[in-house]
């Protein structure tokens, strides 16, 4: 046993014993043989003992595949008492081409056999239920087209809705980009011919799943690097393109870190997590309001001034409402398209006046609009008089909207068109509506290039921690 750990970092291989009969011309080879024994709960279920029998190729075959999978097989030796094997089973493929003759007979040519063994490794759950999570911070995260956009908040942000995120940043996943592209292309091509078991096409399926992979990776990613929970989007909507295909990318990563009420995909995630519990959820130093229609038994209540709250459970993550937090500005928290459709019910036929400089006033609230630039414009002070087209860059929008008067679906496209960019950059991967711009005329963002993901981030998280308070214990810890 005190060999282990160096018999595991030495190179060596895996065989797998056959129950045939070996040949005598056949060479030898010696290794360790590794037994299975069961023995009490808190003993080792595995024993190693030294062999010196002499094994023939013929009954001991070489296992071949990815280190990932042989690496299963060491982390085995390591930790015995938490993994096991139980029974092997030995497949056997071969190939039979068979041909029919004109004159009626029917010639079989069996192909070479190929053998694989199934090898079941189970491994002891470590239920962490009704604990509390070691987290310190949150991570809320916007799902976009192009990859995830976060922005990290300390827990004793609760309770304010205008918190500063510790930091914010951007993750490229091009597998996203690359399931876009497949669907644009995926209908027009003719079906591939398919097996006659294979009741549907599963290119898309696939490629869903690893793109739901590459999420819930990136994700865990940021669990571990800022010590903090997620908060995701509860319902992703809004993409501008591969919209069909994303959302149920999404609804899949959802599902491995929020509650559903399918026990079926509640039971898959505390599997994907190694916690056996039905809902498979930890508990934090936090209390959630409690909405007007949410029944909550008595004994979970706490009420804290004239609100009540809930102490909350992460699964590991939580979701939230996300409906208009691209639309918010997190610089002056103030969203254009609530003013408007207030003002639509007040009276719906109202006209609104762009002046010469491009201002509108709604509800007391100036926004400045302008009018969308053409890149063949030429670059100023620039030698050579070369378009912004030539330098492969997009024009700045600096000229105001011409002066008229406008109703609520014009003003309100003139608003999207402004609020929502492509990148100054025509070389970005990025998509055409990644940068947001504030449109009020005095908040420090007016006009300035942000993504728009970050800001839709931001929003989320401070969504989130205006819903929740300190429990009253961690207050006492601070």
């Amino acid at each position: 046993g005190k060999y282990i750990d160096l018999l595991v970092q030495m190179p060596h291989s895996w065989y797998y014993k056959l129950p045939l009969a070996s040949h005598k011309s056949d060479e030898p080879v010696k290794c360790l043989e590794l037994s299975k024994d069961y023995y009490k709960e808190g003993q080792s279920l595995t024993q190693l003992k030294l062999e010196q029998k002499k094994f023939s190729f013929a009954t001991a075959c070489r296992l071949i595949g990815p280190s990932s999978l042989k690496h299963r097989l060491d982390e085995i030796l390591l930790s015995g008492n938490q993994q096991s094997i139980s029974e092997i089973t030995l497949l056997i493929d071969q190939s039979v081409e068979q041909q029919y003759k004109v004159d009626g007979n029917v010639s079989l040519t069996y192909g070479e056999p190929y053998f694989s063994i199934a090898v079941p490794i189970s491994r002891k759950a470590v239920n962490l239920t009704n604990q509390v999570a070691p987290f310190k911070r949150i991570v809320a995260i916007d799902q976009g087209e192009a990859g995830l956009a976060y922005a990290v908040f300390n827990l004793e942000d609760a309770n304010n809705p205008k918190a500063e995120p510790v930091t914010a940043g951007t993750i490229r996943i091009p597998s996203i980009r690359r399931l876009i592209g497949t669907v644009n292309t995926f209908r027009k091509k003719n079906s591939t011919t398919q097996k006659f078991s294979q009741r549907f096409d599963s290119t898309m399926f696939n490629l869903r799943e690893n793109v739901a992979g590459d999420v819930c990776g990136s994700i865990v990613g940021l669990m571990q690097r800022f010590n903090a929970f997620p908060v995701l989007e509860k319902d992703v909507s809004g993409l501008e393109s591969g919209s069909n295909q994303l959302k149920l990318v999404y609804k899949a990563v959802n599902s491995k870190f929020l509650l559903s009420d399918v026990d079926m995909q509640n039971a898959a995630r505390g599997s994907w997590w190694f916690n056996p519990s039905k809902y498979c959820y930890w508990e934090i130093n936090l209390l959630r309001e409690v909405g007007p229609n949410q029944k909550v038994a008595k004994k979970d209540l706490e009420i804290h001034g004239d609100k009540k709250y809930r102490r909350l459970k992460i699964y590991p993550g939580i979701g939230v409402r996300a409906a208009g937090t691209s639309q918010i500005c997190s610089c002056c928290c103030r969203n254009v398209f609530s003013i408007l459709k207030q003002l639509q019910i007040e009276n719906p036929k109202q006209k609104f006046h762009i002046n010469s400089l491009g201002e509108v006033t709604l509800a007391g609230e100036v926004i400045k609009l302008y009018h969308h630039p053409d890149n063949k414009t030429k670059v100023p002070n620039l030698k050579g008089k070369r378009s912004y087209n030539a330098i492969k860059e997009r024009a700045p929008w600096t000229e105001p909207e011409r002066e008229r008067d406008v109703d609520f679906a014009s003003l309100r496209k003139l608003i999207k068109m402004n609020l929502r960019r492509a990148p100054k950059s025509q070389l970005s991967k990025d998509t055409s509506q990644s940068r947001y711009y504030c449109v009020f005329k005095n908040c420090a963002w007016h006009n300035q290039e942000h993504h728009a993901d970050v800001n839709a981030a931001i929003n989320i998280g401070r969504r989130f921690l205006s819903e929740v308070i300190l429990a009253p214990e961690e207050k006492d810890n601070l």
